[in-house]
């Protein structure tokens, strides 16, 4: 990249810099409320940091986050990782969407279930 002056190339480097801090805290965000929710789950490692991906976007000059999401496996994954994804732009109650490999999904709705019924103190044997 070829910048105008020092100062452009300055800017343009706080800016990236800025970005990759608002990502960097947002994949951090997910990753730990995997951990807490999914304590079994594994996360991707650093050689595998494609796995979790974020977006940020300037707007009226303020850094907002558009996209993030990290994929992650559980003991049951046979297909493939699942991924739990932060989209900005969808209604506030679906901002945040859980996909999974549609041969895990039986799987998967069974963990739910032992999960819920776990956490239950009146859960059936």
């Amino acid at each position: 990249v070829t910048y105008c002056s020092p100062l452009c190339e300055a800017q343009d480097r706080l800016d990236r810099a800025s970005q990759d801090a608002v990502e960097t805290r947002w994949i951090r965000k997910l990753r730990l409320y995997l951990r807490q929710r999914y304590p079994e789950c594994t996360l991707p490692s650093k050689e595998t940091a494609s796995r979790e991906q974020g977006y940020v976007a300037v707007r009226d000059g303020r850094y907002r986050l558009e996209q993030v999401f990290v994929e992650f496996t559980l003991p049951f994954s046979k297909h493939g990782p699942l991924k739990l994804k932060f989209q900005h732009d969808l209604p506030l109650g679906e901002r945040f969407i859980l996909t999974c490999p549609n041969g895990d999904i039986e799987a998967f709705e069974n963990y739910r279930m032992m999960q819920t019924a776990a956490a239950s103190p009146h859960a059936m044997p």
